[in-house]
């Protein structure tokens, strides 16, 4: 790679650190190009990517940015995944990923700007994805509602029925 070429990488890769909400670092070495590539299929309808990039290009990128310690990750081989979208789902896929392949590690990452450890990740691969914690939160404030409707339905059936008892009575 000459300058140039060099110059054009390290800004794709801070336009892609700008970019993503979270990042995860990994040792890739060991895995063949086939198992890549079908991690790349699995990450990509989650708006997310996995890139081997070469470590002094990332030192380059983020030099600027205030990740203290991710320099210690940049040893060896690396490649990061890059989650535009969902910050569950390409960590669940990932670790998903590594029940299956034991070459792949995980070495860190970036969550919202700062840097977390490898259990860190762990949890947040565990967590619900996004749709699944909305929908929580809805069915809990649906709830009270919904027993409220119930609860007036109930009063107004019982006020029915003895209105119809003593019709009966009369009649």
């Amino acid at each position: 790679m000459n300058k140039q070429q060099k110059s054009l990488a390290v800004d794709k890769i801070k336009d892609k650190f700008e970019k993503s909400k979270v990042i995860i670092l990994t040792d890739y070495k060991g895995l063949t190009m086939e198992k890549l590539t079908a991690l790349r299929k699995q990450l990509k309808p989650l708006n997310a990517e996995y890139k081997v990039l070469k470590n002094t290009l990332i030192t380059r990128a983020v030099k600027d940015r205030s990740f203290d310690g991710i320099d210690k990750l940049l040893t060896g081989s690396t490649a990061i995944l890059f989650g535009y979208g969902d910050q569950v789902m390409p960590a669940k896929t990932l670790a998903k990923f590594m029940k299956d392949n034991e070459k792949l590690n995980i070495k860190g990452g970036v969550l919202d700007g700062k840097l977390i450890d490898t259990n860190t990740i762990t949890m947040l691969s565990k967590l619900p994805s996004r749709e699944m914690l909305i929908a929580k939160a809805l069915g809990g404030m649906k709830a009270p509602i919904t027993n409220l409707v119930f609860d007036l339905k109930g009063i107004i059936s019982k006020l029915v029925y003895a209105l119809q008892a003593i019709e009966k009575k009369k009649a």
